[in-house]
């Protein structure tokens, strides 16, 4: 979408996109040549997902999904991901 929305969304498997929140101010696009540091915890059944320390997101669910993939969707943008790390939460 030519970085006009910051997104966060569920694809669950059967063709459903879920989109639990859409951010389209400027303060929450991406900007040319910045690093950013993503953290995205899962943790009693809430994902939170943040950037530089910013909580942009956060949900509940009942039933969250147990298995599955993960990916960071990108349109019409350049990035690099490095230092990527999983961590178990106890």
């Amino acid at each position: 979408n030519t970085n006009k929305t910051t997104r966060f969304r569920k694809y669950n498997g059967s063709g459903e996109r879920v989109l639990y929140n859409d951010l389209k101010d400027t303060l929450h696009l991406l900007k040319a040549n910045q690093e950013y540091r993503i953290r995205i915890t899962v943790y009693n059944n809430v994902t939170k997902f943040f950037v530089n320390d910013e909580e942009y997101f956060s949900f509940g669910e009942e039933k969250p999904l147990r298995e599955g993939y993960f990916g960071f969707r990108t349109t019409q943008s350049r990035q690099v991901i490095d230092d990527f790390k999983i961590h178990r939460l106890k």
